[in-house]
């Protein structure tokens, strides 16, 4: 009977120790996303700038009406 309540104390305090440790491994997680989500940003905003520099030499006319057999 000793050994099982030894065994249960144990146990009952490494689960007392992982639900301390817990709330800290969730302030980690918290900032490893917010870092994603920053370069995600970035990237994000690096691609736009990245696609309007690509645009910059094009044109689009909008209402003319193309004919048979011509070349725009």
């Amino acid at each position: 009977m000793a050994v099982l309540e030894t065994g249960i104390e144990k146990l009952e305090a490494e689960a007392e120790q992982k639900t301390e440790d817990q709330p800290n491994m969730n302030g980690n997680l918290q900032t490893t996303l917010e870092a994603i989500r920053k370069e995600n940003q970035r990237i994000f905003a690096a691609a736009n700038d990245t696609e309007q520099y690509s645009r910059r030499s094009n044109l689009r006319f909008r209402g003319l009406k193309v004919k048979k057999d011509e070349s725009c």
